[in-house]
């Protein structure tokens, strides 16, 4: 089987807002779970900032910040997710792009989300350099990830990809990201760390909706969530 299939997101990207879609009801409910945590994190952000998805597939993350009042620019390589986005949402700034070369100009977005992408690219450090040279200085990147564990290993491929709570070939385990790792690469570009916080799974609603169903953990060792802000220098 192939691992790390990107091709999932172009094949399925009429399905996003798709209530129960086979290949995104993880996802719905992972992202709905997330909007409390990043209007926490983001609390400090003024209406009508300009954020910056990267990798924003069809917009489950920003879509509801844009209508919140942020000036929204997503970027994905997948035209068929993106053209999902902007029926969901024609008022933001979709971009077909490589997130590991940004189309845009030097510190031209106030901040970034960057959900459910670094495990899935060959240089994630490029990544997060991409994201510094956007960001003006002070910015903030919310990054959501996974934990390179053998439980996240067992939860996030074995179970979710068996059980099919996510499309088989998903994730390639071997590009999960310790957060020591992430924290690493975020300082050498000039992002630094200021908050983290982790994800478990509530196992019952789970079963009962056949899509997983996240909740608050002091654990990081699965998916969890990092609140980086950009120095004065990269």
């Amino acid at each position: 089987m192939r691992r790390n299939d990107l091709g999932i997101y172009e094949r399925n990207g009429d399905q996003w807002w798709v209530e129960g879609a086979p290949a995104f009801r993880s996802l719905q409910r992972i992202n709905r779970f997330r909007g409390a945590l990043l209007d926490a994190w983001f609390g400090e952000v003024r209406t009508g900032a300009r954020i910056l998805d990267v990798g924003s597939g069809g917009g489950l993350v920003s879509i509801p910040l844009a209508r919140k009042g942020f000036d929204v620019v997503g970027i994905d390589l997948s035209a068929s997710s993106l053209r999902t986005a902007r029926r969901e949402e024609p008022g933001a700034f979709w971009v077909q792009g490589d997130v590991q070369r940004l189309p845009l100009a030097d510190a031209c977005v106030d901040h970034a989300v960057c959900a459910d992408l670094l495990e899935h690219v060959p240089s994630p450090v490029a990544v997060l350099a991409e994201i510094a040279r956007v960001l003006r200085p002070g910015g903030l990147v919310y990054v959501s990830t996974i934990n390179r564990t053998l439980r996240a290993r067992c939860l996030a491929v074995i179970l979710a990809e068996g059980l099919k709570l996510v499309p088989r070939g998903t994730h390639d385990p071997r590009m999960f990201i310790r957060p020591e790792e992430l924290s690493e690469k975020a300082r050498k570009v000039g992002l630094h760390p200021v908050n983290w916080a982790g994800e478990g799974t509530k196992i019952l609603s789970t079963l009962r909706a056949w899509a997983i169903v996240p909740r608050p953990s002091r654990s990081l060792a699965v998916s969890y969530s990092a609140l980086l802000r950009r120095g004065n220098t990269p």
